[in-house]
């Protein structure tokens, strides 16, 4: 270097798993050069020194020696010709480098009166570019294991130089061999594998309820206690279902009532349907009581001479068979005297004779007795009169 100039060292480190990648630079003689924490080289006097470079954690530490001329060694005026130089030289190389390092170079065009300046034009080389790959400007990638030599030639005269440089493998990461895993003496947890609804499902009639249960089940088909069950219906605006398990018919249609447990899901089908309608009741149970009754029904219609509605259970064939009935009847004189008697059920007819009483014309009154044949209907389970015949020969007073 000539006195009062620069130039910028690079440190690559590698590889890129250490921790702390911090690199310091040394210089042997500052009176000769000067390098910043940073690389920064600066010529301050004439001599030699060698700049080192340190690390924490660097397997290969490197050193380079630079030589330093002072300004009137040089030939004055323009920079000195090729011809007045004799040699091309490097700066002194490392012993090797680690494959995925690189190396930079620098060449020196030295002469017995030209003093030492820094070569340039200079094209570089390498014998092995599977080893070595030069990236321009001095600067040399290792690629591969082995040895290559480097060549610097200078373009302005006929001088090279030659340098071998070793490329090295990386030392192999030594990593600690983790112990065998040891059995775990313990059998293992066993696990839930699915879930079963318990209970039945199928038609349930409307306002009525139904209680379901869920079990959990490990791989053996062994209960699991202290499973949590969560349970919901897939239309609840028809089946309901309690946190219980409990399902409510709410309106017709169907859902699905599901019960899970983590990943694990079962369901059921419930139909919400209308009540049956009770089964009419036997005509044969009926009693002398509730016949009596539906006379009395009929018997209080006339006492408070709502005789139409006892007319209209008479069918209209019938009527002309009763005229004189019907008529005693229309005009309101015909009563029921006393309990009917003589009750005979036949399926669902019922034969019964009562004993009437009718007023006169001349404002008196006649009594006899009335057989009728009543025909009965039960719906909706309770008794009713739905036609109301008068026997043949039984007409009133």
């Amino acid at each position: 270097m000539v006195q009062g100039s620069n130039f910028q060292l690079r440190a690559d480190v590698a590889p890129e798993r250490l921790a702390d990648r911090e690199v310091r630079w040394t210089s042997s003689d500052p009176s000769v050069a000067t390098v910043s924490a940073t690389g920064l080289v600066e010529a301050v006097g004439p001599g030699n020194a060698a700049l080192s470079l340190t690390g924490v954690e660097l397997i290969t530490q490197g050193a380079r020696t630079i030589s330093v001329v002072a300004s009137q060694d040089l030939v004055a005026g323009a920079s000195p010709e090729a011809s007045a130089f004799t040699q091309l030289v490097f700066d002194p190389l490392p012993a090797s480098v680690d494959v995925n390092g690189t190396v930079e170079v620098t060449a020196w065009l030295v002469g017995p009166e030209a003093g030492r300046v820094a070569a340039t034009e200079v094209s570089w080389t390498s014998s092995d570019t599977g080893v070595l790959a030069s990236t321009g400007g001095g600067r040399f990638r290792a690629v591969g294991p082995g040895a290559a030599t480097i060549v610097a030639s200078h373009e302005g005269s006929d001088l090279t130089q030659r340098a071998q440089l070793s490329v090295s493998a990386p030392a192999p990461v030594q990593t600690a061999t983790p112990p065998p895993a040891q059995p775990d003496p313990r059998p293992p947890e066993p696990q839930p594998s699915r879930i079963a609804i318990q209970g039945s499902g199928g038609p349930l009639e409307l306002g009525q309820t139904r209680g379901l249960s869920a079990q959990v089940v490990d791989e053996a088909g062994r209960p699991m206690s202290g499973s949590q069950v969560q349970w919901f219906s897939s239309a609840p605006d028809r089946v309901t279902v309690g946190s219980d398990g409990r399902v409510s018919a709410v309106a017709e249609g169907s859902s699905w009532v599901v019960a899970s447990s983590g990943s694990l899901r079962d369901s059921m089908l419930v139909t919400a349907t209308a009540p049956a309608p009770p089964p009419p009741p036997d005509p044969a149970t009926l009693s002398a009581t509730e016949v009596s009754s539906l006379v009395d029904r009929i018997a209080g219609l006339l006492e408070s001479e709502r005789h139409s509605e006892v007319l209209d259970l008479i069918p209209a064939g019938e009527r002309e068979a009763h005229e004189r009935y019907l008529t005693v009847l229309q005009d309101g004189r015909l009563r029921f005297d006393g309990p009917a008697q003589g009750i005979s059920v036949n399926g669902s007819t019922v034969t019964f004779t009562v004993a009437v009483r009718s007023r006169t014309s001349f404002g008196g009154t006649r009594e006899g007795a009335m057989q009728f044949a009543a025909e009965l209907d039960a719906p909706d389970g309770n008794w009713r009169i739905v036609r109301l015949v008068p026997a043949a020969g039984s007409d009133p007073p």
